[in-house]
């Protein structure tokens, strides 16, 4: 045994001369013995009082948060690990200034034990707690590691991913300070990373403005939430970002009145080009010229759900967490974790079970596998259409496509580059009845109505790959197509503790990672009111679906 391992530096090999037990002669043995053992006793006493001093302080404070304010927010007050988030939380309270003054000074005191402080951590009644944080540095406050451990989160595209990301984002641990629980999470999909659903076919234009050249709701905020996830999923995958810049085409002498005026408003996002310098990149006669965005990207989606998945492993792996992919399909060569899909909603049941909170996030998914429930099975209860749409893959021989034409461009439709640099993205379609539109009858849709946009690429090009998918489309708004964010009503959850993000329509790339930071705040808080009342328009479907 190397008990020397465990002793201080400033007495290394002498412990009898660290404590003050010197025996250097033996007339004074007794005397260095008798001091040694009065040193002792003072500083057993002086812990003593520390430890006291820390319990009272803890025992005070708890006192007077519950004296005020009640039991139930003295218990999120306990979960709090800051002066400043306390004293945030107290001041909503409406505490006297001399209250939160008298909370911080014995927490400011517990602050000092230094070593000590582990008393203050074993009287408190609740469990362990990690700090979870938002991107703005704000503690979330109420909740605890065994409230959120185990997470289900059922579909991998642009919502769900998004989701998965900030719940690890948000879990910081401070190990040193607490234990904690680690968050294991668990996505399940019908397709690997980026290879199945309307993301892993999406256009990914980023950009915040509508055709007409209007500021869509939450468009810079949603800028800013996408570029903080692009910024990560590029670390891991640099190639999901193909442009910096995009362009918008005027066709019409109002739509150009329109554009022009959003190029004054938003100086720092697009310039004016005129006519000349339109058609040198697109290689169109029709423009009456249009706004490049400069602000905007050009993202290859699939590329960046697989750049934002490793983000998310790394994540899970920093904070001694789990995280995994679950096929739903019987994978044969088992190369990856898999499950039968389940049929019904008992098996969904079933399988949700064992997780403390499950988000939903699977699309057209949550209709068509009846993850959701409808009072009327003949018609859905929830605002929302399934919006097929279909996209033309062409090819152009390199000897005939211009240089310049390799830019994203779009009116009404879109022509945006690949990650292979000799085809081009034409789409989509909006395709509302059961029956998918014929792959002959989707060339001509497509080709009429984005000739021109490109139309060098349909004089040269041949078409290699047509891809599809379906899309949630909710009900429009004053705000426009809001998503569908919030806990699921009880009558129709697979889960008690279930919530949906879905609806994102075409602005998916905008809005997921804004509306992802949204939503699991409140599920970390457990607090989907306070959700509503800072953002209100979210409150739609929830109105429309109490009218039904």
């Amino acid at each position: 045994m190397k008990s020397s391992q465990n002793v201080p530096k400033c007495c290394s090999g002498n412990l009898h001369e660290y404590y003050g037990l010197r025996n250097t002669s033996t007339k004074s043995s007794f005397r260095h013995s008798r001091h040694s053992t009065v040193r002792v006793a003072v500083w057993i006493f002086l812990i003593v009082i520390m430890l006291s001093g820390s319990c009272i302080a803890h025992a005070s404070s708890s006192f007077v948060i519950r004296r005020h304010i009640g039991p139930r927010a003295t218990r999120n007050i306990k979960t709090a690990t800051s002066t400043r988030a306390r004293r945030m939380m107290l001041q909503k309270k409406n505490l006297t200034t001399t209250t939160m003054t008298m909370i911080s000074r014995f927490r400011n005191n517990c602050g000092r034990m230094g070593k000590f402080k582990a008393p203050y951590r074993f009287l408190s009644t609740t469990t362990t707690t990690s700090r979870r944080m938002n991107r703005n540095g704000d503690n979330l406050l109420g909740t605890t590691c065994d409230d959120i451990n185990n997470v289900a989160i059922v579909g991998g595209g642009l919502a769900g991913l998004s989701a998965a990301y900030h719940l690890l984002e948000k879990t910081i641990v401070n190990k040193n300070e607490e234990g904690y629980d680690s968050l294991r999470l668990t996505v399940f999909d019908t397709a690997p990373v980026g290879t199945g659903g309307a993301s892993s076919v999406a256009g990914g234009l980023l950009h915040p403005f509508s055709p007409r050249g209007k500021l869509i709701h939450h468009g810079i905020e949603g800028l800013d939430a996408t570029n903080h996830l692009l910024s990560v999923a590029s670390k891991y995958e640099p190639k999901c970002i193909l442009r910096d810049q995009m362009y918008r085409l005027a066709l019409t002498e109002q739509h150009e009145q329109q554009l022009r005026e959003t190029a004054i408003k938003f100086p720092q996002h697009c310039d004016w080009l005129d006519t000349h310098d339109m058609n040198l990149v697109c290689h169109t006669t029709e423009s009456r010229g249009g706004l490049r965005f400069k602000s905007g990207k050009v993202i290859h989606v699939p590329t960046y759900l697989q750049g934002l998945w490793k983000a998310c492993q790394e994540l899970s792996s920093k904070s001694g967490g789990d995280i995994e992919w679950v096929l739903l399909q019987q994978d044969e060569q088992e190369q990856e974790p898999s499950l039968p899909p389940p049929q019904t909603q008992e098996e969904w049941k079933s399988m949700l079970r064992r997780f403390d909170t499950v988000v939903l996030s699977a699309g057209a998914g949550l209709l068509q596998d009846q993850l959701v429930t409808t009072k009327n099975p003949e018609k859905s209860d929830w605002p929302v259409q399934l919006v097929r749409g279909q996209s033309v893959e062409l090819k152009v021989p390199t000897t005939t496509a211009p240089t310049p034409s390799y830019e994203a461009v779009l009116c009404g439709k879109y022509a945006t580059p690949l990650v292979d640099s000799t085809k081009m993205l034409i789409g989509a379609t909006h395709e509302f009845q059961p029956e998918a539109m014929p792959v002959e009858e989707v060339v001509k849709d497509l080709r009429e109505r984005s000739y021109s946009l490109a139309p060098w690429l349909w004089d040269d090009g041949v078409v290699d790959t047509v891809t599809h998918g379906w899309r949630v489309q909710s009900n429009r708004g004053p705000k426009g197509r809001t998503p569908i964010l919030g806990r699921v009503p009880p009558s129709t959850a697979l889960h008690d503790n279930a919530w949906i993000f879905t609806g994102l329509s075409s602005r998916g790339l905008i809005h997921h990672g804004l509306y992802g930071d949204i939503l699991t705040d409140a599920i970390l808080t457990n607090d989907e009111e306070g959700m509503f009342t800072k953002h209100d328009h979210l409150q739609w479907w929830k109105k429309y679906m109490d009218k039904t």
